[in-house]
């Protein structure tokens, strides 16, 4: 049955709470810079252009119907406006890259080392989704791919641990609207659930989670 509207807004509400939250904490260890409909060439404000009505998706249900992820050119545009505005200089790695690989070819194609790793692609993934980076193919334009969970890039058996960046991206995987299985959403939500015996909240153990992910991801920066 679909999810009654009242309850996923609810749900939606919170979701932005728990973001505005984990800003704040983080505010005083990174430099935070809030991107909105006022910034300058701010391609995710340009609403008029988001909707794809094309590829014949519901309005309303479980899945993405924004048309954004799977449309080449508007993808296109935001990696060039990531590139102008967030990256300086060395790799780049696309977490929960899903099975949209447009941001690793661009980047690619201006001759930086990129990687992706998504906990759901690969066979190691499949099975498991909580190990360490494994990587399962490397295309001919040089992209990494790698399959496992973000939160063990610096485990003894990840193949990603002596990596560094210049940009660390979540490029709409971070927090979904709907059964998206984002990195800090579903993902966490299982990993709480295979787990076993907790003794915090399925909030508490999330927002840990997800601090921890983002400090690990600031630890793989390299300045430059």
């Amino acid at each position: 049955m679909p999810e009654n509207p009242v309850s996923e807004a609810s749900r939606f509400s919170q979701l932005l709470t728990n973001a505005k939250s984990l800003v704040e904490k983080l505010k005083p260890q990174l430099p935070i810079q809030i991107i909105d409909e006022h910034f300058p060439g701010n391609v995710l404000s340009d609403k008029g252009r988001l909707p794809n009505f094309e590829t014949g998706a519901f309005l309303i249900g479980p899945y993405s119907t924004e048309g954004f992820s799977e449309n080449p050119q508007r993808q296109l545009e935001l990696a060039q406006f990531m590139g102008d505005n967030f990256y300086s200089s060395g790799d780049v790695l696309d977490t929960g890259f899903g099975g949209n690989q447009f941001i690793l070819d661009y980047f690619s194609s201006k001759g930086i080392k990129a990687d992706g790793i998504d906990a759901q692609q690969g066979p190691v993934g499949r099975g498991n989704l909580f190990v360490p980076p494994n990587i399962y193919a490397v295309k001919p334009n040089g992209v990494t791919l790698a399959s496992g969970d973000i939160s063990l890039i610096n485990a003894p058996q990840s193949q990603l641990k002596d990596r560094g960046y210049g940009l660390v991206v979540f490029n709409g995987s971070w927090h979904s609207a709907g059964n998206n299985w984002t990195v800090g959403g579903e993902i966490l939500e299982a990993k709480y659930h295979q787990a076993g015996g907790q003794t915090s909240s399925i909030d508490e153990f999330m927002e840990k989670e997800k601090q921890q992910i983002l400090e690990i991801c600031k630890g793989k920066l390299i300045s430059g």
